[in-house]
């Protein structure tokens, strides 16, 4: 996969090009959406423009992929209502290659996503969302020539694919591709409350992209590595205690759990032991899984 760009937005939002905040009401917030450290908040107070923007160049505009994190967070909006949450901007008129709207549908909120074609906009249908944090994302591929309509348009939601769009005349406008955006426009007065995004990635090969790998809390560290490095001490421990009982801290089965490639180093140093003092039950599980024996009492 080719990536334009991915953007984190762990600590600020200083990876974005540019921002419109409105005296504050975008900001960057804590925690983020994928068990990360941060994310894109905006508050809808009033009918202004919000967006954090990434400038972009297509190094073959033929086709694209975007995908980010989006939650609604239980925004108040009245049923009809709708606004747009993201934009792919063009450096002229007509302004827009690309945007993805939500609405309020009832008790619904409902997505949708379009490209722009020669003789408007190509919308895919409406579709349900959870007022919960999600994953969008949208393929385009222009279309080969003035003349062709071969283009597309795609959509997911929570990596399921929900709509495919065909036969589309998308060549026109590709080449004055220049930014992304997630944003808040086009909004309805009464609209009120706090969305968020996370996680933003585009790609120039159209590749699907899916979700985005949550940062592990600790380092990567192998398992039988961390036994083998510590065996001396784990021997020296056990046999000390006299009544043959191994004690492992919740920090080390922690580190030796985030990330690892085989437990046969792990499960041979616990043949001999016919005892086990855990710190409680989650530590006791957390070992059962690793080593696929159950742990007596």
């Amino acid at each position: 996969m080719t990536k334009i760009f991915e953007l984190n937005i762990e600590t600020n939002l200083s990876e974005f090009d540019t921002l419109l905040a409105d005296g504050g009401d975008l900001y960057h917030d804590t925690p983020g959406l994928v068990e990360t450290a941060g994310r894109v908040a905006m508050l809808i107070d009033d009918q202004n423009i919000l967006y954090a923007q990434k400038n972009i160049t297509l190094s073959t505009p033929a086709v694209m992929a975007y995908r980010f994190y989006f939650d609604p967070n239980s925004v108040t909006m009245a049923d009809g209502d709708t606004m747009t949450i993201a934009w792919i901007r063009l450096s002229g008129s007509p302004w827009y290659q690309g945007q993805v709207e939500v609405r309020k549908n009832g008790a619904n909120y409902e997505l949708r996503a379009m490209q722009r074609v020669e003789t408007g906009d190509g919308w895919s249908s409406w579709f349900i969302i959870p007022d919960d944090q999600m994953i969008i994302e949208v393929r385009c591929l222009r279309a080969t020539s003035t003349s062709s309509n071969d283009g597309e348009l795609k959509l997911w939601i929570d990596e399921l694919l929900k709509a495919t769009i065909e036969n589309m005349d998308s060549y026109d406008y590709w080449t004055a591709i220049s930014s992304f955006r997630v944003t808040v426009e086009n909004v309805d007065a009464g609209t009120s409350g706090t969305i968020y995004f996370d996680e933003i990635v585009l790609n120039d090969d159209g590749n699907y992209i899916g979700v985005a790998d949550a940062a592990p809390e600790l380092q990567p560290v192998s398992l039988a590595r961390m036994v083998q490095l510590n065996y001396t001490y784990f021997m020296n421990y056990s046999q000390g205690m006299g009544d043959n009982v191994l004690t492992l801290s919740e920090t080390t089965i922690a580190i030796g759990l985030t990330l690892f490639s085989t437990f046969a180093t792990f499960k041979e140093l616990w043949v001999g032991y016919d005892g086990f003092d855990f710190v409680d039950d989650i530590q006791r599980d957390l070992v059962q899984a690793a080593i696929g024996e159950l742990i007596p009492e």
